[in-house]
This record gives C-alpha cells, structure tokens and sequence, in this order.
C-alpha cells in the first residue's frame, strides 16, 4: 500500500511523537510534545489522525494503569484525563482550518456508510493468509504485515520465555492488536465507519517493532537456538506464500524453486560457517542477514513478474503526472471546446479509461469518483436512480442513460473511437477527436442550473421504480418537506411511459443451476440466455430487485447481445467495499430495434439471489420536451471554487435547482437575503423563489 499512496507513511511519523508526548505529559507534566505532535499529524491528513485519536486512548490507558496502577485516587484519575483533553482540544482548535472540512464528512453523517453491514468475522481464508501475512505481507483486508521471521520469533519469546507480570503492557498492546485484525468491526471503526478494513496495521507494525527491539537481546544471547529457529521460520512461512501466489504457472514454480532452494543454502552454509553463537557482533550480522533475507523473499513473491506480479498494477517511474494528464481531458483545450460550468462523461470506458478522479486535474466537472469519504447525496442519488455501481466510493459514468444524462447537465459525452455504439440517446454532434478518444454533444443536456413550478413529496417519490423516478426529476422537483407557494404534483396527475416485462431465462451453459429466483454458477464465466420483446427507439434496461450474491469477493456480470456488451459487477458480503447495494438497473443502450434476446456472463463461482429480473424498455421521445421545459425560465449562472452565482427571471413563483451536491454547509441568499437551502431531487441544491428577477448566491463554507 505504501507504493501506491506514499501518505500511508504519514502516521509511521507522527504517532511515536504523539505517543512520546503522552508519556511526558503523564510523567512530568509536559505537554509541548503531545500538542505539537497532534497539530502536526492533524494537518498532514484527518483520516489517519481520526485512527490515531482512537489508539492514543488506548495507549493512554495502557500507560496509566503501567504508571500509577491503583495508588492513585479517582480524582487523581480525573485530573490526568482532564488535563489530556484540554491538550488534545487545543491541538485540534489549531489544526481546525484544515481539519475541519474532512472531519464534516465523517462526523456530520454526510459519509454514507448507513448501507455497510459489517459481518461479525471475515471469510475463513482471511484468517488462513493472516498466519502467514506476519511473516509474509499476504492476507486481505489490507492487513499486510511481513515482520519476518525473527519478529515472530520475538512474540514467541515475549509470551513463553517472560514472567505473567513482565512486559505486561507489550503483551496486552499485541493481544489488542491482534484481536482488532480478527474482528471486523474493529477495523470498520478505525476507517471511520466507511467499510471494515485494515489501514491502521501501521500502529500493529509499531507494536511488533517495539517487541522485536526488547527481545532482541534475549534472542542474541540464546543465538545458537534462535538463529536456526529464525532460518526455518523464513522458508515454513515462505513456501506456502509462494505457492498459492504462483498455483498453476510452470516457469514460475521453477524460478521460485530455485530461488528458495538457493536462499536456504546460502543461508545454511553462512550458519555453519559464521558459527553466530560465537559473538554478540557475529549474531547481529546474522539476524540482519535473516531479515533482509524475509523481506527480499517478501518482495519478489509479492511484486515479481514470476511471483504475484503486482508490478504490473503500477506505472512506469517518471510518467505517472503525464499518463493522468495526456488524457481525452486534453482534447477539450486542443479543440477548443466550451465545457465550463457543465459536466463531462464518458461512455462504456470501464474504470481506467474514465480517468477516474481525473477531471478535476483539468479543473472541470465529471462523473467518475473513487474517494474513501463522499457526500451522501450523490449516493443517495445513484442509488435513487439504481445505476449498476457495486460501492459507494468508486463509480465511473451515468450507465449512458439519457435522462439521467440530462439531469446532471452532462452536455459532452467522451467514447473511444469505434465504440460510438455505446453512446447515450441524444449525444449525436462530434465536437473533437483524437488521442483514441471523440467527444459528442447533446442537444437535451440540461445547464447546472434550471427551474422548476411545482414539487412532489419524498414520499410519493419513494414510492416509484428507478425508471419513473428519472423522468419525475424532470417533471417536478422532489423535496424533503412541503413547501407553500408552488403546486404539488398529484401523483394520479403522473404520466409513465417505461414499460416492463418479465426476463425469461430460456437456455443455460454448463456450470449453472437455475432454481426460480436463484441462480447456482459453479464455474467461472458460466452463461444464460434471456429472451425479451423486441422493441423500437427505446433505452432499454436489465433491472434487478433485491439482487444478492453469495460468493467470494466481486463478480463481474457481463450483458451481452449480437452488438454490444455492458458489464457491472456484484460484490459479496464479506467484501470490505460491500455497501449493501441490491437494486440495480443496467443500461443495455439506445437501439431503434433491440434484440430479442441477451446472454449473462457470471464471472464469479458463488449463489445469485433475486426477487424479480426484468426487462425495462425507456421511449425517448418526450426527453426533448421534458427538457425543454426545464429551460423555459432565462437563467444564467456562473460556478466558482466555493460559490454559485445565478440570474433568473421566473413568471411564477418557482423553485432554481442547483445540479450541485446538497449539504448542510451551502447557504443561500435572494437579492442578498438569506434563504433556505433546499435538498432537492435527493440529490442537489434548491431555492424557493417568488416571480420576477431574482440574483442568488448559493456559498458553501
């Protein structure tokens, strides 16, 4: 993890200076460390500070109990708390401006985290890996250890070479650390309540050094036993590693062979030569030389193109700022094309071709996201719309499903050449080609900014499949609460124009048991076939109810006809990124004749549970005329880094939506009088207000 976000190193840095200023604090009353290590650690980042936080407590108590025990009173107690919370609140007070805005997002409740369920022990294999990641950076859940050899060798000795009182508070240190790698709850916590996994094993890792550093003098004096545990240690650790990492690919079983083969008799021959026994300085050199050893092993199995090759996960040294940036980004400058204060997507370009993340490089706005903390009303949105997004923290398009294209104000499209076939319904005027890449307009694309004359109860919103919610939103504006002023939507005034049928399964490959709603798949990329209506100038959908899988990890479902494919993916319970996502609905294009027939390609071995599976079929035909009437009001607006400001003219009371994120820091105000910010279509921000000329100011501090 260290390789692919340095940042990770921050807390490495900064808790042992935290921890330092906790003993000074408590042992001569000191607190200059203990602040000024917090107000660092907070501003270098919150997420690993919010861990720290937690794990400080638990040291302070440890220490406490170590230094004072039951001599103290209570009120010795309290005053020793008292006085560390003062310090701890005063660090955070100075690290507000930066800490601030990232702790909103956790502690405000605006991180959608309310749909993780967060099962009582991780997948049996887990605790299998964990036995070998402390020697051997291996299991899952980002819980890679790789102490080596002589660090377990250290624990061992802690625990059955030492008294039941002595180094008391080392022992309960790795007894909680431990337990917190077994419990995934734990690390659910210590992620801030985003999804169970284990990015505070740094704190593990510091309590494993500390451990190796006490025993070490224990372990040099009884060398002539130690060093051949350690050496055996490093290959019965390694061996296994090894093997589940290279199962099945000839050339790698034997460079990996031979590597081991050769690293024992190198080692072995250097004992009996070194004779380490002989001299404290001797055994040194040995041990380091078992050290260095483990960790070489641990990298090539690891990293390797002839062991788990994780090489290839990364760029080459020196291009990662131009491969992000030589992108179809790029090509909005080069071809002059407008793209401020509107959105950009992509279409059928999968997880890297998006650029996830990238459009803000370009300071434009886009659609893809891959970010730990969010804002929960775009979640709440995605999942209003049940677009096919296994997580809430990584998505990377709309599906190309046209209105929703149209609500979001996605004026460009951007598809790799040749696949034009996957282009949203509307996306027809080429604006600019090249780098592989060609981005096409729309002619329905909403601005940022629009207007609604009447609003619809969440309630009666709720209440609609994904399809009707789509094309409410560009009827009516959903709100939270009544307002006065504006008409409300009937909903028996409502017209729907989606049509639904069943999705029969009518033929299936080997691999695969169909029992009604329940579908078996025993081997990797096993089929079905479906049959449906044909149908003409419609999206059409695959939709799924209550869609579980039982399985190990993510599956990727893959929909596929005579013409095209699309594919999403399906994560199990166990998964750390599980978001409790169910419902979704899968955009299989814009045809003026659709086929009668699809095939579903299931990537992962496991059970798929369903209430219901049908086929959705859109009409497009009155998306020119929604949309024309959400521009029927003159309105223009301009985005900034932290405000939006807007002109509209209305002939009615109205309310102007704002396209942008909703949340409790944006605050409104009407020709300079405050308003109320409104959540507005589950997703963005709404302003009631009356006919005639108006300027608003939406700002978020």
């Amino acid at each position: 993890m260290m390789v692919m976000s340095p940042f990770f190193l921050n807390p490495l840095i900064y808790f042992p200076l935290i921890l330092l200023g906790i003993d000074r604090l408590m042992e001569k009353g000191k607190p200059v460390v203990f602040i000024g290590s917090c107000v660092l650690a907070a501003y270098a980042n919150f997420y690993f500070f919010y861990m720290m936080s937690v794990l400080m407590f638990l040291y302070g108590v440890i220490r406490y109990l170590a230094l004072f025990g039951a001599k103290r009173s209570v009120r010795h107690l309290l005053c020793m708390l008292t006085k560390f919370v003062c310090c701890y609140l005063g660090a955070v007070a100075a690290a507000l401006p930066v800490l601030l805005p990232s702790a909103a997002v956790v502690l405000s409740g605006e991180r959608t985290g309310a749909g993780v369920n967060v099962p009582l022990f991780y997948e049996p294999v887990y605790y299998l890996k964990l036995i070998l990641a402390f020697v051997n950076a291996s299991a899952d859940h980002y819980a890679a250890l790789g102490y080596t050899s002589v660090g377990l060798l250290a624990v061992g000795m802690l625990f059955f070479y030492t008294g039941k009182k002595e180094k008391r508070q080392l022992k309960i240190a790795f007894v909680l650390g431990t337990m917190f790698l077994l419990i995934p709850y734990c690390g659910y916590l210590l992620n801030g309540f985003g999804y169970a996994t284990n990015r505070w094993v740094w704190a593990y890792a510091f309590v494993a050094a500390l451990i190796v550093v006490d025993r070490m003098p224990k372990i040099v004096e009884n060398a002539r036993k130690t060093v051949w545990a350690a050496l055996a240690g490093t290959f019965v650790f390694a061996l296994p590693t090894f093997g589940y990492r290279i199962v099945g690919d000839r050339q790698k079983i034997i460079v990996s062979a031979v590597l081991l083969v050769c690293a024992g008799i190198g080692m072995t021959g250097w004992v009996i030569a070194e004779k380490p026994w002989k001299s404290r300085k001797a055994s040194l050199r040995m041990f380091l030389g078992i050290i260095i050893i483990n960790l070489f092993l641990n990298a090539f199995s690891f990293y390797s193109p002839y062991g788990g090759n994780d090489i290839q996960n990364h760029g080459k040294r020196g291009l990662a700022y131009e491969d992000r940036m030589n992108n179809f980004y790029a090509l909005f400058d080069q071809a002059g094309i407008d793209s401020a204060d509107v959105r950009i997507d992509t279409a059928h370009m999968g997880f890297g071709g998006a650029a996830v993340n990238g459009a803000m490089l370009y300071d434009r706005y886009g659609t893809s996201f891959y970010f730990s903390m969010n804002n929960s009303s775009t979640s709440s949105f995605i999942r209003d719309m049940e677009l096919p997004v296994s997580t809430d923290i990584i998505y990377t398009d709309m599906d190309g499903r046209s209105f929703v294209e149209a609500l979001l104000g996605c004026r460009y499209c951007v598809v790799r050449q040749g696949d034009e076939q996957y282009l949203p319904y509307g996306y027809d005027r080429l604006v600019g080609s090249g780098y592989g890449y060609a981005v096409y307009e729309s002619l329905f694309a909403l601005p940022l900014v629009y207007t609604y004359d009447s609003f619809l109860d969440r309630d009666s919103y709720d209440s609609l499949t994904a399809a009707q919610k789509q094309q409410a939103l560009l009827k009516t504006c959903v709100i939270e609460e009544h307002v006065d002023g504006i008409g409300k939507k009937d909903m028996a005034d409502m017209q729907f124009t989606d049509r639904r049928m069943p999705a029969a399964v009518d033929a299936w490959t080997e691999g695969i048991e169909i029992d009604g709603n329940r579908i078996v798949v025993t081997k990797e990329n096993a089929s079905l076939h479906i049959s449906a209506d044909t149908a003409a100038c419609t999206e059409r959908y695959l939709a799924f109810q209550n869609l579980w899988y039982d399985g190990t990890g993510i599956s990727d479902v893959i929909v596929s006809d005579e013409h095209s494919y699309r594919q999403f993916q399906v994560r199990g319970f166990l998964q750390g990124q599980y978001s409790g996502i169910h419902d979704l609905m899968c955009n299989l294009g814009y045809r003026e004749n659709h086929s009668t027939g699809y095939t579903l390609s299931f990537g992962g071995v496991g059970t798929y549970t369903f209430d219901n599976m049908e086929i959705v079929d859109q009409p497009v035909s009155e998306l020119a005329n929604l949309t024309k009437q959400r521009r029927k009001d003159p309105v223009r607006y301009a985005v900034g880094e932290d405000a939006v400001m807007i002109e509209v003219e209305l002939d009615a009371p109205g309310i102007v939506y704002a396209a942008i994120p909703y949340g409790k820091r944006w605050k409104a105000y009407v020709d300079g009088a405050k308003a109320e910010c409104l959540r507005a279509n589950g997703f963005g921000t709404g302003v009631l207000v009356g006919a005639g000329k108006h300027r608003i100011a939406l700002r978020y501090e």
